[in-house]
């Protein structure tokens, strides 16, 4: 993973033979996404890439993620560490409906699973803390 961190050439890899794995560490690297919660995440960690056959690839995720999200109460941001291990298989001939796991020219673009799968991860209501005592000064306030 050399220019873009979260694109993978995955060429040399379907030249050797099936059961291969190639590991890529992800250091620091900034996670660029549409979504403004996940714009600036930080990402840590590795991907395994392993040739299941000459068509496909399995890629195995450990990461460590740092995204900053709202607060329910206090509607402020607050940075959230998530970690997350997952399988996602790519291919050069996709099976129709998943034609974003595609292999195109042997490379993979794993930036869009990752914020998938760090949106399945988030709490359903995230506080910065448990005692976040919510928006005070605006006539709507938490009261114990």
């Amino acid at each position: 993973m050399k220019k873009n961190t979260f694109i993978i050439n995955v060429r040399d890899l379907f030249v050797k033979d099936t059961g291969v794995i190639d590991t890529y560490k992800v250091l620091d690297s900034i996670l660029e996404s549409d979504i403004d919660d996940f714009s600036k995440s930080v990402i840590n960690g590795k991907v395994d890439v392993v040739k299941i056959n000459n068509y496909d690839v399995l890629v195995e995720f450990d990461l460590n993620c740092k995204v900053r999200i709202n607060c329910v109460r206090c509607l402020k941001k607050y940075p959230l560490s998530i970690r997350i291990k997952f399988n996602q298989t790519y291919s050069i001939n996709p099976v129709i409906g998943e034609q974003e796991y595609v292999i195109k020219n042997y490379q993979i673009d794993i930036s869009n699973v990752i914020v998938e799968e760090i949106i399945t991860h988030l709490p359903i209501k995230p506080l910065c803390s448990q005692n976040c005592s919510g928006i005070i000064g605006h006539g709507n306030y938490r009261k114990d």
